[in-house]
């Protein structure tokens, strides 16, 4: 897998119509700081902390924002 920038993140974006909606966590710390990327303010480069990230998704699940298949 090849890792992409921010930059490179936002022109997926912008190549595949733009973000309909505002993205959702998932349970994969990777593709919540992939959305962070993409989300962020123009200049920013969001730091990856897989620690921060997984416990960002214990509390979502604790909230009961996953399904139970999650």
């Amino acid at each position: 897998m090849h890792n992409l920038t921010t930059s490179q993140l936002r022109t997926l974006v912008e190549a595949v119509g733009g973000l309909k909606d505002w993205p959702q966590a998932t349970t994969d710390p990777r593709i919540n700081h992939a959305i962070d990327c993409i989300v962020a303010d123009e200049g920013e480069e969001p730091e990856y902390d897989e620690q921060l990230y997984a416990k960002e998704i214990e509390v979502c699940k604790g909230r009961g924002e996953f399904d139970q298949t999650s």
